[in-house]
């Protein structure tokens, strides 16, 4: 658990509070805080006395709305440094366009470069970066650390926490498989399911019901023919090509799914069938999947969210959809009883945003990063306005988010964490922007695969380079199209260029909704006009 750093051991935040317990808004109360354990002891309306031991404790007036802390199931952390990619065509299915020219050149090539071959130098950076990224969009839980070739784990330790590494005896660990279930693997997974509380697994991600995306999902079936590598613990993340008939079989397995409308529909132009898991009954939960084709954050992916299910005749009320990213993704992680609403006894992971105005649950989806007025981690005040963050504590980051005076407090260093030592964002930011502007000299200069490694078009030489370390994995067949066979393939520092640092905010980043409104036909238009609207 993230460490306290405020001298205030115990204290209560009041506010309109939205517990996600039962449909319970309690129109002006208190949430009162033990930040020592970290835990809730009371949620209580304001005029009810306080607690037994909080007697003495402040009470301080957020003057807004208190959530559960959002909790991301499905990101791809090491890459949100990078801005949204100009996606060429639609693609089948995601074994298409991790061999694009463009996104060799763009997104693995500058990611492996600073992450992997210059790590020293730039993944400490990088580690603040996206920490910062997730605390400015009310996010106190994420996924995304799995990467082959390289320990994120111990580097990611830092004061949001992460599903596969939760340091809290409350949370179980998850883990997370990248690559897809290989022929003939079917019982070991099934094995492991077994034994484990949530498996996060990338599912038949592409095109609905294309064939070499279902192909993956058979791989699940077991020898006998009849039963399925399918259990409670299984998370399918993007099942967008699942028709009904596979939805039925996760149902019956107990399985759950991770929806990620953005980057299904910018990548294949289509995204799970989520109308029928949820008529099926699956439990789902969301993930903005990472910058480079997906939302900037999951403020930005419940937007997508909601013009997804109004499209489609209304499959989700705002609290269904509030639920997706608190109290569901909970339950997905086995994390119920600890996380995903405001009640006593549960960790005091919160969310606050500055109005009490309108419907509660429609104010967080229509919330932007401007909105954000504290975001609390075990009871740890990390981020927020900086009138009522300084609060808390003096030892105070101070960032403008949309003209607004906003405020980190970043845990320091533990022993477990090492990594991320006194790194002030702003000092992140120089050193990446920096990083990206010398790309190709940096990517000459690096041992590794990004400057010595062949990136390949069409695939390289065979028996040629060592694969990148910090790339999105996928079956080794696909990996050996990247570096081996006949066809012809370049180095990365043959064909690298200056990238831009992805601004941290959607509200402060003036090309955003430009690039994204240049995205190919085949995304909806009612996404393309929609989401700035909800800005």
């Amino acid at each position: 658990m993230p460490n306290q750093s405020s001298a205030m051991h115990r204290y209560g935040l009041r506010g309109a509070i939205v517990t996600m317990d039962a449909g319970r808004v309690i129109a002006d109360g208190v949430v009162y805080v033990d930040a020592g354990s970290g835990l809730i002891a009371a949620v209580q309306p304001v005029d009810a006395p306080k607690p037994i031991g909080f007697e003495a404790a402040p009470v301080i007036d957020s003057r807004g709305t208190i959530y559960p802390g959002l909790i991301e199931l499905h990101n791809h952390l090491c890459y949100n440094t990078l801005t949204l990619w100009q996606v060429p065509r639609q693609w089948d299915h995601r074994d298409q366009w991790p061999n694009h020219a463009d996104y060799l050149r763009l997104i693995r090539g500058p990611a492996q470069t600073l992450g992997a071959d210059h790590a020293d130098t730039y993944l400490p950076a990088i580690v603040r970066y996206v920490e910062a990224k997730c605390l400015m969009a009310g996010v106190t839980s994420t996924q995304g650390l799995t990467l082959r070739g390289t320990n994120t784990l111990t580097e990611f330790k830092g004061n949001v926490r992460n599903v596969e590494s939760p340091g809290n005896a409350m949370l179980v660990k998850a883990n997370a498989r990248i690559g897809d279930v290989k022929p003939g693997e079917a019982e070991a997974f099934r094995n492991r399911l077994v034994n484990e509380t949530c498996v996060l697994l990338h599912l038949s991600e592409g095109r609905s019901g294309d064939d070499t995306a279902l192909s993956r999902f058979d791989r699940l079936q077991l020898a006998n023919g009849v039963d399925w590598a399918i259990a409670p613990a299984l998370a399918a993340i993007h099942g967008a090509a699942l028709r009904p008939t596979e939805l039925e079989l996760l149902r019956q397995g107990g399985a759950s799914l991770v929806w990620s409308p953005t980057s299904n529909l910018l990548l294949y132009g289509t995204t799970a069938d989520v109308a029928t898991a949820r008529a099926l009954g699956l439990r789902i939960g969301l993930g903005s999947d990472w910058s480079p084709s997906g939302s900037k954050n999951l403020l930005g992916e419940l937007k997508t969210a909601r013009l997804f299910s109004q499209h489609n005749g209304g499959l989700f009320t705002d609290e269904d959809l509030v639920a997706l990213a608190t109290r569901d993704a909970a339950t997905i992680l086995g994390w119920g009883a600890a996380l995903g609403q405001v009640k006593a006894g549960m960790l005091a992971d919160l969310v606050v945003i500055r109005t009490r105005a309108g419907d509660p649950y429609a104010r967080l989806i229509e919330s932007t990063e401007s909105d954000i007025g504290l975001v609390v981690i075990g009871g740890a005040p990390r981020y927020g306005r900086k009138s009522l963050l300084r609060r808390f504590t003096s030892r105070l980051e101070p960032w403008t988010v949309g003209g607004q005076a906003q405020a980190f407090d970043f845990e320091l260093s533990t022993p477990e964490s090492p990594i991320v030592v006194d790194l002030a964002l702003r000092a992140a930011v120089d050193l990446l922007t920096d990083g990206f502007a010398r790309l190709p000299e940096l990517a000459t200069a690096s041992a590794g695969g990004g400057g010595g490694g062949f990136l390949g078009v069409a695939g390289g030489p065979a028996g040629g380079a060592t694969p990148a370390l910090w790339r999105i994995d996928f079956d080794d067949d696909v990996d050996g199209a990247f570096f081996s066979g006949a066809g012809s393939a370049v180095r990365y520092k043959d064909v690298a260029v200056p990238v831009q640092l992805d601004p941290l905010t959607v509200v402060d980043d003036p090309g955003y909704f430009g690039r994204f409104s240049q995205q190919l036909g085949h995304v909806p238009d009612w996404l393309r006009h929609g989401l700035p609207d909800l800005y």
